[in-house]
Order: structure tokens, then sequence, then C-alpha cells
């Protein structure tokens, strides 16, 4: 090994995280140490003050030589923990072999002071590590994401033929096992069961999936319910990768719709709202919360998991499907989507109270705006969806938007929803008054001329909406062009008078922009 790569191990840059971590351990322990001492012995602060010092030296200098302060990987707790030790105990010899006595005169002052003080910083050290790994544990629950491979338009491979009376009969029974006479109308519309391009099977296991041919069929049919899938999304991009260019997939699931309405149906009164109750915590805040998401499947193993139809269709969207047709009764869903484009670039989803969400802001950068969640995971994915589906009222909003919440539609009315966006107005991302902050999807939908217009100003909380109230999707158009060419000739005196106008068409006229 030569000096040059000798130096390299021995010579590093620091991390600066365990550096704070250290600081403050120390820092907490000799503060908890001054209050006992001075406390008992009433000796002065200050004289403790040079110890301290070459004590945190000390643990600086072996904690660098152990190598405490390098990189290490999300998972490589045990790895952390024993150069902990190990800095420890070359810290503890240190003191007490009197290699700081003869530095900083210990025989003046207690070694077993400092040798608290390494204590303290040490348990601190381990609790510190212990929550930084256990928020790391609980928070890593993806189960994977194949690699997307970019390919040409492809064909399903074998020309199909129709299958013999008896397989047909055969595929018939099973499918009416998990349906009925309608469930087989409803597929016979879009899929042909006869056809030997047709493949039909009852998994749950992603490598069932792995292990289809590439674009050997045309039309893919899960009987499994998605419910007691672990690893949804890894499956259907793998479906993806196996379909070939229009391939459709037929999957079926249970909402949260349809277990709410179980429970009303076979549960009395006060029973019931205890049991709505508790299917609140076990099926929609455990899974979803950051730091019990991960117990949850531990302990459930992903099984019987609830969805909205929202989730599941912004699922498949999300993973280059769009939804075709859909049918339901009161206890399941089925669902015959498409194949139509790759899936999207891989996203950590988390489902906390307070998201961000990517908008367009000044210049044409995008910024992340806060705000708290009132829509469904995976809403964002079906926007297209819900208008083709539900229709737009006047101002261009959807009507009976199935992606919004109970609760969400509350804080909706109430402005609940939009608090958190005060961190952006602190950052500098919003000012006060300003034309609203808009996703990228509905941005292109704007006159180009009004784009542009729209990036030369930053967003604001007050949008111009409030000001003239327009209600038409050509009037919103207007009234944010008409604010901002005012706003670029006099910015301060525009914003003051939009700001009044519009807390006077709020706290007295009622103004809502649905």
């Amino acid at each position: 090994m030569t000096l040059k790569n000798i130096l390299k191990t021995v010579f590093y840059k620091p991390r600066l995280s365990p550096l704070l971590i250290d600081f403050f351990a120390w820092f907490i322990s000799i503060g908890a140490m001054l209050i006992w001492r001075v406390s008992a012995d009433k000796f002065i602060v200050y004289e403790y003050v040079e110890m301290f010092f070459y004590v945190y030296l000390l643990w600086i200098v072996v904690a660098y030589f152990c190598r405490g302060y390098g990189k290490f990987e999300r998972d490589e707790f045990f790895k952390e923990i024993f150069l902990l030790s190990i800095t420890s105990l070359i810290t503890f010899g240190a003191i007490y072999f009197g290699i700081v006595a003869k530095i900083i005169y210990f025989k003046i002052y207690s070694k077993y002071v400092a040798m608290w003080v390494v204590s303290g910083m040490i348990i601190l050290n381990y609790i510190f590590l212990l929550l930084y790994y256990g928020y790391n544990y609980a928070t890593k629950i993806d189960d994977g994401y194949p690699k997307i491979l970019k390919r040409d338009a492809v064909k399903v491979l074998q020309e199909p033929y129709k299958l013999d009376e008896h397989s047909i009969e055969e595929i018939k029974e099973i499918i009416l096992q998990y349906g009925n006479e309608n469930l087989l109308k409803f597929l016979s519309q879009y899929i042909d069961i006869e056809s030997s391009n047709t493949k039909i099977l009852a998994s749950t296991t992603f490598v069932n999936f792995k292990m289809l041919r590439k674009y050997r069929y045309d039309a893919i049919i899960n009987l499994a319910k998605l419910n007691s899938i672990r690893g949804i999304n890894r499956i259907l991009c793998t479906l993806n990768q196996k379909l070939p260019d229009d391939g459709l997939f037929c999957c079926n699931f249970r909402t949260i719709e349809m277990m709410k309405g179980y429970i009303k149906r076979n549960y009395p009164p006060v029973i019931r709202q205890l049991m709505l109750c508790a299917f609140f915590i076990q099926k929609r805040f455990l899974p979803k919360m950051i730091l019990t998401s991960r117990l949850y499947f531990d302990i459930t193993k992903g099984k019987k998991r609830t969805f909205s139809k929202t989730e599941i269709f912004g699922r498949l969207y999300y993973c280059g499907f769009e939804v075709v047709d859909e049918y339901s009764d009161n206890s399941f869903g089925w669902v015959v989507a498409r194949r139509i484009s790759l899936p999207q670039p891989y996203s950590k989803k988390l489902y906390g109270l307070i998201i961000k969400l990517p908008r367009v802001g000044k210049n044409g950068e995008i910024i992340y705006y806060y705000k708290m969640r009132t829509m469904y995971p995976y809403a964002e994915y079906l926007q297209k969806y819900v208008y083709e589906k539900c229709g737009t009222d006047d101002i261009g909003k959807a009507k009976d938007d199935i992606r919004i919440t109970g609760w969400g539609k509350v804080f909706r009315r109430f402005w609940i929803d939009e608090l958190p966006m005060i961190l952006n107005l602190i950052k500098g991302d919003l000012k006060i008054v300003g034309v609203r902050p808009l996703s990228k999807a509905f941005f292109d939908t704007y006159p180009e001329d009004l784009q542009q217009k729209r990036i030369k100003t930053k967003p604001g909380l007050v949008p111009p909406f409030y000001y003239d109230l327009p209600k038409t999707t050509q009037e919103i158009f207007d009234s944010e062009e008409r604010y901002i060419d005012q706003y670029l000739k006099s910015p301060i005196w525009t914003d003051i008078k939009y700001f009044f106008v519009a807390m006077w068409n709020i706290i007295v006229k009622k103004a809502r922009s649905h």
C-alpha cells in the first residue's frame, strides 16, 4: 500500500451530522454535570471549563481516527454502534490512565467528573443512534421498484386461437367462483376469455408475475384481490413490461367505501360506530402514518389492506395504465386497464397530514409548496381521469371530485388545508397576494401568453379571484391577467388594493373558490 493510500485511509472528510450530535451530547452532559456538581459541592463553574474542553477534544480525536465520522449506509447500525463503543473504551482508558490528567492537571480537578461526562456522551449517542435508525427502519417500507427499460412499439408475439370447449367452461367456472354472470358479461366486453392470448391467474406473489413471458399475452386477468398483494406498484410495473402496447389488465379490489357499507349493514348503531372508528385507525391511519406504517406491514405482511378507489386507479395511472371501465357490486370492484406508457419515474410516497406539491413558480421554476392532505393517496395521477369522468364546473374545477376525502372537504371549506403555505411565505416562494400556484399539468392548459405573464411574478396566498369574483374559466384568465398587468406597473399599491378588497369579499360576501 502506497503512502498516498495510507493517508487516504487515515485522513478523511468527516460527516457533519455525527460531529453535531457529539457536540450536543457533550454540551448536555457538561450542563447536567455542572448543575449536579455545583449544587453539591459549591464549586465555581469556570474552574471546570478547561477540563471539559480537553475531554471534548480527546473524544473528537479518538472518534475521528476510529472512523466514527466516516460515511455509512442507512442500514449499518451495528457498525456505528461498534465504532462508538471503541471510541468510548479508548476515551475512558485515556482518562483512567492519566493521559488527559497530565495535560490539564486532574490532580486539581476530579478525574471522575470527566469520566461521568464521557458516560453521558456515550448514553446520549446511543439514544441518538437508536432514534435515527429506528426512524429509518420505520420509513423504509418500499418493496422495490423494477428497472424500467425503454422499448419500441411491440405487439403480442403469437396469433391467438380459440380454446377448446372444455377449457372455456373451466375458465368460466373459475371466474364465477369470484363473481357472477354480470362479471362474466363485463369481462367479455373488453377481454376475450376464450382466446389463447388471455392469461388468467389468481396470485399475490411477485415471482408469478415476474415469470410471465414478455409480450406473450394481450390480456392478463388476476382474480386475487389487490388488497392481499404486498408490493402492488412493483407487480403493476412488472405487468407493464410484460404486456404489449395497448395490452389489457384486469384486477379486483375491495374499497374503503365497500368495507364501511359492510359494517353499516351488519352491526347495530352503537357497535357500528365503534367498528368504524377501529376500522379507521387500523386500516387507514396506521398504514399511512410515517412512524407506524412499517410496524403495520411487519405485523400484517401487507395482507387485507383497504384502499380508496382513487388510490387504486391512481396506482394504475402511476404505473403506466389508463382505466378503460369498471364494474362493482356491494362486495368487490373490478377494473379493466390498458397499458399506454412506461411507468412514472420512481418517487417515494409519504402520506402524512402535511404534503409538498410541485407547482410552477416565478421564472417557470418548480417550487414545492406545503399543504394539508385533503385527497386520497395517488390522487395527483388522476386529474385527467376525473375531468373526463366527472366533468367540470363553470370555472374549470372537477364536479364531485372523487379524490377528496370527507375531512378534506371540511379542511377546504375553512381553508385549513392552506395554513402550511405560511412556510412557503417565510421561505420566499410565495407572497401574500398573487396568482394561485398551479401544477404543471394545469399550468399547461392556460393560454401561452398568460403563461408567460404568470411566471413574471411570484404566486400568492390570496389569488385575484377574490378581488373580482370571476364566474367562468375565461373570466378567471382575464382576472389574473389584469392583476399581473397592474402589479408589474405598481407592485405595492396593487397588492394592498387586492388584499383589502379580497378580505371584504371573503368576510362580508362569504366568497369561496369552490
